[in-house]
């Protein structure tokens, strides 16, 4: 029990997370145009002169006038509220239901009714720590009138146990909340990890075609947002490849690609983003690289492959790349298809292979012993 409640009441990084504050905010809109309104309406019963005369009529009126102005502020469509917003509507909500209920009766009132309203409407917005420090502030103000001088002393059993009640209701209300928050945010969290998953290649760690297909779309508008960065793209394909598999096996293959994307992870900086485009292709965006950059980029990516990668009889893993920059009316498919061009130009200009071992090799000595 200590444990759930020690949960209960922790503090969290962000007390809101997994709530929707449009939710919160048309409720607590809501909450003040009825507030404001019955108010209004019980004020004949209760004329809120019984402390000090009929000054109580302006008073009560301002009251009233700025619950009702919180509720149209609240309630607009353009309103932007946030959460420190709505408690400030919540708490001139509460504040001024005191000064009607100290206007119409004290402990008496029919003013303090709509109590309960305020607080469950705060427990149903706010994280527990925050909609607890308001439910302390109610029940100040429904204890409050027992002070009030004449006010009955037996009523105090009365509003010991009207205050007892509103208190369960609103923590109801609140661990409700906290349970649809927590929900939500469980959804989000496996919806968010699911998108990333669904972006990496589960092979080599590195982006897949999805991934490549959004971010170069979204580097494209950026490119011609700016008018200026350059944008580029590497693509990158493995020499016979598939006799790799053949001769050796998809698990070499496999160990053979994983190889060289380390590599190229290894080769190329920080702000380059790699992708395996699919099989044994692989492409990079560089934002900000011109052609010329981008040509440097393939000779420095071919020579770290053909230096650190190689098959398992030591033959060097030879790769051709092209590049294309971004021109006006490209779009992602000729920005690629430019790139591919300049691949086909260039697979007939590569130098032998040069046997020498790798990791790969070590892997498959040790394997067949």
């Amino acid at each position: 029990m200590k444990a759930h409640l020690r949960e209960y009441f922790a503090r969290r990084p962000d007390p809101y997370a997994g709530a929707v504050v449009e939710i919160s905010r048309r409720l607590t809109g809501a909450a003040a145009l009825a507030g404001g309104i019955i108010s209004l309406g019980l004020l004949p019963a209760a004329p809120p002169t019984e402390p000090i005369g009929d000054p109580g009529w302006l008073l009560a009126a301002l009251c009233v006038a700025g619950t009702l102005m919180g509720a149209v502020m609240t309630l607009r469509s353009q309103s932007a509220a946030d959460w420190n917003a709505l408690a400030a509507i919540q708490w001139f909500g509460l504040g001024s239901l005191a000064v009607l209920v100290w206007l119409t009766g004290g402990n008496e009132s029919p003013q303090a009714t709509l109590l309960l309203l305020w607080i469950v409407v705060s427990a149903a917005c706010h994280p527990p720590r925050r909609a607890g420090v308001y439910l302390i502030a109610a029940a100040f103000v429904t204890v409050a009138p027992l002070s009030y001088d004449g006010a009955p002393l037996a009523g105090a059993g009365e509003a010991a146990a009207q205050l007892l009640v509103w208190i369960v209701m609103a923590a109801v209300a609140n661990l409700w909340v906290v349970s649809v928050r927590s929900d939500r945010l469980q959804r989000i969290l496996s919806e968010q990890q699911a998108s990333t998953l669904a972006r990496i290649d589960p092979l080599t760690g590195l982006g897949n075609r999805r991934a490549f297909d959004e971010a170069a779309a979204s580097l494209i508008s950026r490119a011609r947002g700016s008018g200026s960065s350059p944008l580029s793209v590497v693509v990158a394909d493995l020499d016979d490849f598939k006799q790799i598999n053949d001769r050796y096996g998809h698990l070499v293959g496999d160990r053979c690609l994983r190889e060289v994307a380390n590599t190229i992870r290894l080769a190329m900086r920080g702000s380059e983003l790699i992708y395996r485009w699919g099989g044994d292709e692989f492409a990079i965006l560089l934002e900000g690289s011109n052609h010329s950059a981008a040509s440097a980029v393939c000779e420095r990516l071919t020579e770290a492959i053909t230096t650190a990668c190689s098959t398992p009889d030591g033959a060097a893993i030879r790769v051709a790349c092209g590049c294309a920059q971004l021109s006006d009316g490209m779009d992602t498919d000729d920005l690629v298809a430019g790139a591919d061009l300049a691949l086909m130009a260039r697979k007939h200009e590569r130098p032998a292979s040069t046997p020498r071992p790798s990791a790969v090799t070590r892997l498959t000595r040790a394997e067949t012993g």
